[in-house]
């Protein structure tokens, strides 16, 4: 409720309506509640469909179990979803696969890579800023020169207060 409250704030810093919350990790938000218990499951559930009713698409990042099988704790949170995303690590790259899909079709598969770019320096540190940024698994190089090139003098783009803030902090 407390991050409800807090979206028109966001929005007006940012100067548009937010769009998209992503909790990362469904754990680290949830902390002292039992995600194997399915009542503490069904409010955890809850709480995500009260942010998504507020307007924002909401993504919530959580874990598989160490052997990779199926996700931690209840079943609760995979049926309340609309679409179950997994992500599975392949060395240099990465494959995405559309587990479940209210509707649609599941099955999809993506491969692709998170390349590392430095796409500026602090000003007052001189530290580079570094971002990591997705391509398809074949384009790692080529993707890192297209942002490196973008965010040159000649590519460069003002920064919105939001991201400016962002930086700040």
């Amino acid at each position: 409720r407390e991050l409800i409250a807090a979206l028109p704030a966001a929005a007006e810093l940012a100067g548009h309506q937010i769009g998209l919350v992503v909790l990362d990790t469904v754990a680290a938000c949830s902390v002292g509640m039992n995600e194997n218990d399915p009542r503490d499951s069904g409010l955890i559930a809850a709480a995500l469909q009260e942010i998504a009713d507020a307007g924002p698409a909401v993504i919530a990042v959580h874990h598989m179990t160490k052997d990779g099988r199926q996700v931690r704790g209840s079943s609760v949170l995979l049926a309340a979803a609309d679409r179950v995303l997994e992500v599975q690590r392949r060395a240099k790259t990465h494959k995405l696969i559309v587990d479940e899909v209210n509707d649609g079709p599941a099955g999809a598969r993506y491969t692709f890579a998170i390349v590392g770019v430095q796409i500026g320096s602090d000003p007052t540190t001189g530290e580079p800023i570094e971002t990591g940024i997705g391509s398809d698994g074949s384009a790692e190089e080529e993707a890192a020169e297209e942002v490196v090139r973008d965010a040159t003098p000649s590519g460069a783009r003002r920064l919105t207060p939001i991201q400016q803030r962002a930086l700040e902090l």
